[in-house]
C-alpha cells in the first residue's frame, strides 16, 4: 500500500536495495531444531519468514507409545535435550507457538510417523484395522492444524506404503482441503513410474500435489527425465494441480541411514544401534540393502557419494564412500554401516550427498 504518510520508529535507507516480503522455504527439515533455535536464524539471516515443516513423510507428531526415539527423525540430536512431551499433533503445535518463533510455520504431517503409530516399521501392508488408525489420526493432525500429508517413499517406513495406502489417506486431507506433498519413490531408474505412482495418488484422491526436490539422478536412463516432465504437463492440462520444486545444484544431500532395510529402524535408536553391531544381523541388513546403494556399488558409483555430515567420524567428511571402504579395507557395506553404527542415537543425522541432475536437466 501507499506508505507515505505512515509512521515508523525507524526510518531505512534502502537507496539501491530491494525491499522484498519474506521468502517462503516450502521444503525444510526443521520441525525438531525450531525448538532448539526458535529464532530460526539459519532462515531469517537469508530473508526466509515462512517455513514449510514435515516434509519427506518425516515429522515428530502424533508420537506413538516408543516416543519420538521411535522415529526417524531428520535433525533430531539427544545432545539439545529437548522435552518431547507431546503426543497429538495439537499438543506440538502448541510447543511451537508458546513462547514463539522467529518465523511463521506451515506444518504438514508426515505419513512416517503415522504409520508408525499404527504399526510400527512392519515391513508390509497395513491391514484395515491399522489403515483406519492411520485414517484417523491423519483427521486429527488435519483438524489441528497440519496443512496438507508429506510421504517419503525412498524412506522407512514411508517405503512399504502402497498406492492404495497413500490414496485412503489422501482423500481425508483432500476432505479437508490439504495438499499432498511427496519424495517420490524412485528418482533413477524408475522415475517415470514414480511419477506417475504420485499423480495417480493426488488425481485419485482430488487434492493437489507437490512433488519434492524433483531431479533425475546421474544415472536416471537418458530421456527418462523428459518423460517424468511430460507425465506432470499431461496431468496438469486434465485439470490435476501438480507442482514440482527442485533444487538449483546438482547435488543432493539425504540421511545415509536410509539404506538400511525397514525392519532395521523397528524400536528405539538403542535397538537399532544393538542390530547394527550384531555380525547376524548386519549381515541381514546388508542382503536387504536399499536397492539405491547395492546399484551404487553394481555401477561403481560409489565415487558418486560422499559423506557430508557426521560427528563421530569428521575425519572421513568430504571422502566419497569408494574413499571410505578403501581406508577400511574389505567390503563398502560394512564400511559405510561402520560410519553410520559409531554415530551412536544421531545415527538418522549422519549425511551423504550425491550427484543428482546435470545443470542442463535443472
Amino acid at each position: 500500500g501507499d506508505l507515505r504518510q505512515a509512521e515508523a520508529a525507524e526510518r531505512v535507507d534502502a537507496a539501491g536495495l530491494v525491499v522484498s516480503p519474506g521468502f517462503i522455504d516450502i521444503h525444510q527439515h526443521g520441525d525438531l531444531s525450531l525448538l532448539a533455535c526458535r529464532t530460526a536464524d539459519s532462515a531469517v539471516r537469508q530473508g526466509v519468514t515462512t517455513v514449510v515443516t514435515g516434509n519427506c513423510g518425516h515429522g515428530c507428531a502424533p508420537l506413538a507409545d516408543g516416543g519420538i526415539a521411535a522415529l526417524n527423525v531428520i535433525g533430531r540430536r539427544t545432545e539439545w535435550g529437548l522435552p518431547i512431551d507431546w503426543t497429538t499433533f495439537a499438543d506440538y503445535l502448541e510447543r511451537l507457538r508458546v513462547p514463539g518463533l522467529g518465523v511463521n510455520v506451515a506444518p504438514l504431517v508426515g505419513h512416517g510417523p503415522i504409520r508408525v503409530a499404527a504399526m510400527g516399521f512392519a515391513a508390509r501392508r497395513a491391514t484395515p484395522s491399522e489403515q483406519a488408525r492411520m485414517r484417523a489420526l491423519v483427521a486429527q493432525a488435519m483438524d489441528e492444524g497440519a496443512v496438507g500429508l508429506s510421504s517419503g517413499l525412498e524412506y522407512a517406513p514411508g517405503r512399504q506404503a502402497d498406492a492404495e495406502e497413500l490414496i485412503d489417506l489422501c482423500r481425508v486431507v483432500a476432505a479437508r482441503g490439504g495438499i499432498y506433498a511427496s519424495h517420490i519413490r524412485n528418482r533413477g531408474l524408475e522415475l517415470v513410474t514414480a511419477t506417475d505412482e504420485a499423480i495417480a495418488v493426488a488425481e485419485t484422491a482430488g487434492l493437489p500435489l507437490q512433488i519434492s526436490h524433483f531431479a533425475p539422478r546421474s544415472y536416471t536412463p537418458p530421456g527418462d527425465w523428459d518423460r517424468a516432465l511430460e507425465r506432470v504437463y499431461g496431468a496438469r492440462e486434465r485439470g490435476v494441480e501438480v507442482h514440482i520444486d527442485t533444487f538449483p545444484y546438482t547435488w543432493g544431500p539425504g540421511p545415509i541411514a536410509a539404506m538400511l532395510p525397514t525392519w532395521a529402524f523397528e524400536g528405539t535408536p538403542r535397538e537399532v544401534l544393538a542390530r547394527l553391531r550384531d555380525p547376524a544381523q548386519r549381515a541381514l541388513m546388508r542382503d536387504g540393502a536399499d536397492t539405491r546403494f547395492a546399484l551404487a556399488v553394481k555401477l561403481g558409483l560409489l565415487g558418486e557419494s560422499f559423506l557430508a555430515f557426521s560427528r563421530a567420524r569428521p575425519e572421513l567428511v568430504g571422502k566419497s564412500y569408494a574413499e571410505i571402504a578403501a581406508l577400511r579395507g574389505g567390503d563398502p557395506y560394512d564400511a559405510i554401516l561402520d560410519v553410520i553404527a559409531a554415530e551412536g542415537e544421531d545415527l538418522y543425522n549422519v549425511i551423504g550427498r550425491s550427484r543428482f541432475a546435470s545443470d542442463e536437466e535443472l
